[in-house]
C-alpha cells in the first residue's frame, strides 16, 4: 500500500485506482478491500469498481459475490452509459474471467454437472 500516503483511502477515486492497480498486480485480497471501500464512498457511478470487484472475487473463488458485482455493474452500465467503450471492454474482460472461473469450479463441464 505504498500509494496510500499520497492517495487517501477515504477518497473514492483513490481507492478505485488503488484497487484497480492491485487487481492488475494480482493482489486480490487488498484489491477487494480498496474497491469495497471506494464503492461504499461513491455517491453515484461505480460500475468500474464493480467490474474490478467481480474480477477480484472470481480470482479468489468467491463466485456468488463475483456474479452479484458483475450484475450490479452491468445494470448500471445499461442504465447510464451504454456507449462507454472503456466500461464495455472491462465488462467483456470480467465476463471472460467469470466464465473461466465457473468452468474451473464446474469441472469444465458447461452444464455444471459433475463427471462421476
Amino acid at each position: 500500500m505504498l500509494l496510500t500516503p499520497y492517495c487517501p483511502l477515504q477518497n473514492p477515486e483513490c481507492g478505485s485506482l488503488l484497487g484497480a492497480a492491485q487487481v492488475r498486480d494480482g493482489q486480490y485480497e487488498q484489491a477487494a478491500e480498496a474497491l469495497e471501500r471506494a464503492i461504499s464512498l461513491h455517491r453515484s457511478e461505480h460500475a468500474r469498481e464493480e467490474f474490478f470487484l467481480a474480477l477480484t472475487y472470481a480470482k479468489t473463488g468467491r463466485m456468488d459475490e463475483a456474479n452479484e458485482a458483475y450484475t450490479r455493474a452491468c445494470e448500471w452500465l445499461e442504465q447510464n452509459l451504454p456507449q462507454d467503450d472503456e466500461l464495455r471492454r472491462l465488462q467483456q474482460e470480467s465476463a471472460a474471467v467469470l466464465e473461466a472461473a465457473r468452468s474451473k469450479t464446474d469441472g469444465g463441464r458447461p452444464d455444471g454437472a459433475s463427471s462421476s
